[in-house]
C-alpha cells in the first residue's frame, strides 16, 4: 500500500468536457495529434509550431541542405511524420496514450497520460468495437473551445514546463490480442514510480462527469497505477518505434 501512495504522489490530474456528445474515433485521434504537438512545442521540444501541423512537401527543400540544424529539422519532423502516420492503424479511441519525456522509457523524465476512456460511450472500449471502422469527424470548433479551458487551467503550466531537447517516446494501452506490424508489444513495461505522471482526462458532460467527489477521485486514481505501475490479464501497453528526437533552434 505504500507504494501505491507513493506513486500518487506523483501524479497530478486534470478532468477537461469536450462537450455534451462524446468523442468518435477520428476525433480522438485527431485531439491526440493537437495535444502530442502543442507539448512537443511548449516542452521545447522543437521552435516551430505551425511546420510541425504541415505536410512534408513544407520542408522538403530542407533535406538537400548541409547545415547541421536543417539535418536535425528533417529528422524532427520525419520521426513526427511517421507516428501520425501510423497512429491512423490503431483502432481508435485508445483508452490511454502516454507521452514520455526524456531519459528511458522505464524512467522518464515527465510522463504525460491522455485519459480517452471518458471521452465516448462506456462500450466504446471493448474488444468488439475497438475493432469497428472510424466515423466522421466533428467540427473544429469543439476543439477550439476545450484548448481555450487546457491553456488556462493550472495544471497546464505544470505540464507544459520547458525542457532541454530530449527523446520523447510514445506508448499505448490496447487489448493484449492487438496485432501490429509497426507497434510492439511491451508487457513488462512499468513506469517508474518516482516520476511526474500528469494525467490529463478528456470528459463529456453528460452524467456529471465532471462532478469528482473524494470516491471517484480515489478510484481514478487507483485505476490510473493500474495501469502505469501494475499489471492487467487482457490490456499492456504498445510501444511506438520511432522516438522523437528534440530540437532547439531559429525558427525555419
Amino acid at each position: 500500500m505504500l507504494d501505491v501512495l507513493g506513486a500518487m504522489h506523483q501524479i497530478s490530474n486534470c478532468r477537461l468536457s469536450i462537450g455534451d456528445q462524446g468523442l468518435a474515433p477520428n476525433d480522438c485521434l485527431r485531439l491526440f495529434h493537437k495535444l502530442t504537438n502543442l507539448f512537443l512545442y511548449q516542452s521545447g521540444q522543437f521552435p516551430d509550431f505551425t511546420l510541425m501541423q504541415k505536410p512534408k512537401t513544407a520542408y522538403e527543400y530542407l533535406r538537400s541542405c548541409k547545415e547541421t540544424d536543417a539535418h536535425k529539422v528533417v529528422k524532427f519532423l520525419d520521426s513526427l511524420q511517421e507516428l501520425e502516420h501510423h497512429l491512423s492503424e490503431l483502432p481508435f479511441p485508445v483508452p490511454y496514450c502516454l507521452i514520455l519525456l526524456g531519459g528511458l522509457p522505464s524512467h522518464p523524465k515527465r510522463a504525460f497520460l491522455v485519459d480517452f476512456v471518458g471521452s465516448s460511450p462506456p462500450d466504446t472500449f471493448t474488444d468488439e468495437v475497438l475493432a469497428t471502422p472510424s466515423t466522421a469527424n466533428r467540427s473544429e470548433p469543439i476543439f477550439s473551445d476545450f484548448f481555450r479551458s487546457f491553456v488556462q487551467h493550472p495544471f497546464y503550466q505544470l505540464l507544459m514546463e520547458g525542457a532541454p531537447p530530449t527523446r520523447t517516446f510514445f506508448y499505448f494501452y490496447m487489448p493484449t490480442n492487438y496485432e501490429s506490424t509497426w507497434f510492439l508489444p511491451r508487457p513488462n513495461f512499468r513506469l517508474f514510480r518516482r516520476c511526474p505522471v500528469y494525467v490529463l482526462q478528456i470528459l463529456t458532460d453528460s452524467k456529471h462527469s465532471m462532478i469528482l467527489d473524494d470516491l471517484e477521485a480515489d478510484r481514478c486514481l487507483l485505476d490510473i497505477n493500474e495501469i502505469l505501475y501494475g499489471q492487467s490479464s487482457d490490456r499492456m501497453w504498445y510501444a511506438s518505434p520511432v522516438s522523437v528526437e528534440g530540437f532547439r533552434g531559429g525558427a525555419v
